[in-house]
């Protein structure tokens, strides 16, 4: 599904408990494997370290929509600034804050300790 047919249906739900049970109907239940998951932390941080110079919004940005890609049936943008646009789209309505925080946490926590690991070993 497209992130802006998503936000439309997003907003017509009235209450917080309607926009989380929508948004939980989103997210897949699943465990990526560790090498996917190391894949995506490499090409996060190659693109953030593009130019030699790291640029942590960029990193931020591109974590939360590789793992909306990752774990929704959410269609992101390939390049950064369309993945900017969509950033804003879903952090605008707070619908970016469901996404994340109803994934499996055990996920989460094993990405971002994987992305750290892979930005360690740059240097």
């Amino acid at each position: 599904m497209n992130i802006d047919s998503f936000l439309t249906i997003y907003r017509t739900k009235k209450t917080d408990e309607a926009r989380r049970d929508y948004v939980k109907g989103r997210i897949k239940d699943k465990y990526l494997p560790i090498g996917e998951k190391q894949s995506l932390a490499q090409n996060i941080i190659s693109e953030c370290y593009a130019d030699g110079v790291r640029d942590s919004v960029k990193k931020y940005v591109m974590t939360f929509m590789v793992l909306i890609s990752a774990y929704t049936d959410l269609d992101v943008a390939k390049d950064y600034n369309g993945m900017v646009k969509q950033f804003d789209k879903l952090n605008e309505c707070d619908a970016l804050k469901y996404l994340i925080v109803l994934m499996k946490e055990t996920e989460l926590n094993e990405f971002k300790l994987i992305l750290d690991f892979v930005e360690c070993d740059l240097g």
